[in-house]
């Protein structure tokens, strides 16, 4: 009988360590419904202040070419830490980052797809007490076909898909490099 009790007892604890499993990432082929869907992370963001505040402080792009160094574990007192990654031009940044963001990055970085922070001066940017050299306001993943997602920000993308419509990826994939109001009037976002 005791046995049976058990048994009773461990099938619902398998079956929800089953649900709870994390699925394999998406293959090369996905579409950026299962990218957004797998990296996009739609969770409690809190008062985000719409699309504009995303882009406002950026000042600079990085794309990642390497990750030298990255806390990709959520379960971290601060969500946003250090993290050294190497640029397509060879420099090397330390850059304040949210743990969220590296799902995506990691993937393009895997699949051929540039991989961009929108970088913010740390000064004006919580960074926890850690010196860096900006604090990464996004990330940005632009696939080879010209499509985008934001890795860790669903809510940045699905304002700017409803805003832009069918112009959302032709925008998104030449926006790196701009900055201030040039990256604010090329997302026809307002800064309010």
């Amino acid at each position: 009988m005791k046995s049976v009790a058990v048994w009773l007892s461990i099938v619902p604890l398998v079956v929800f360590l089953a649900a709870c499993r994390s699925s394999d990432p998406p293959g090369s082929g996905a579409s950026i419904g299962d990218l957004n869907a797998a990296f996009g992370n739609c969770g409690e963001v809190g008062d985000w202040g719409g699309p504009a505040a995303a882009f406002v402080g950026v000042h600079q792009w990085v794309r990642v070419s390497q990750v030298v160094s990255a806390n990709r574990d959520g379960t971290v007192q601060t969500p946003t830490t250090p993290s050294t990654v190497v640029a397509a031009d060879g420099a090397t940044y330390t850059l304040s980052v949210h743990f969220s963001y590296w799902p995506g990055v990691d993937w393009a970085l895997t699949h051929d797809a540039a991989a961009w922070f929108g970088i913010a001066d740390a000064s004006d940017r919580e960074t926890y007490g850690y010196q860096v050299d900006g604090v990464a306001e996004f990330a940005l993943v632009v696939l080879v076909d010209g499509q985008a997602f934001f890795p860790g920000n669903c809510r940045v993308y699905e304002a700017l898909a409803s805003s832009l419509g069918p112009d959302l990826n032709a925008l998104l994939s030449t926006a790196p490099g701009l900055v201030g109001p040039d990256l604010l009037a090329h997302l026809r976002l307002t800064n309010s």
